[in-house]
Parts: structure tokens; C-alpha cells; sequence
């Protein structure tokens, strides 16, 4: 008899899981996101770099070519 109402604690177990669940779902998600962005930022960081050597050797074909790649990634 001492597990009476054992019945009473599955709802609160399951709610529980769920919440855990949707805890870890949404810490893989921000986790996601925010590896994006700084993959993102290190890309952009080094197309910067590219422009900046181009610009240095004089390079119109690879200014431009790095230029517009930079112009599409900073519009995502």
C-alpha cells in the first residue's frame, strides 16, 4: 500500500521528460545558431582579408570576385 498513489507522480514524471526534452532541443538549437554566426563571422573575417591582399596586389579579377562573395554572404 505504501505506493497508493504512485499513480499521481506519471504525469508529473512525463511532464518532466518533456520538459528535459524541450530543454535539450532547444539548447541544440541556440547551440546551432551560435555556431552558424561565428562560422559566418570567420568566413566574412577572412574574405575581408582576401579583399585587403587583393586590393594590395592590384588584383581587379580577385577584388571583385571576393567582393561580390562578401556582398552575398553579408545579405544570409
Amino acid at each position: 500500500m505504501e505506493n497508493k498513489y504512485f499513480y499521481k507522480q506519471l504525469p508529473t514524471t512525463a511532464q518532466r521528460q518533456f520538459q528535459e526534452e524541450t530543454n535539450q532541443l532547444l539548447s541544440d538549437i541556440y547551440t546551432d545558431l551560435f555556431l552558424q554566426s561565428v562560422h559566418q563571422e570567420q568566413t566574412i573575417a577572412r574574405i575581408e582579408r582576401l579583399i585587403d591582399q587583393a586590393l594590395d596586389d592590384r588584383d581587379v579579377e580577385a577584388f571583385q570576385q571576393y567582393s561580390e562573395l562578401l556582398g552575398t554572404l553579408e545579405k544570409e
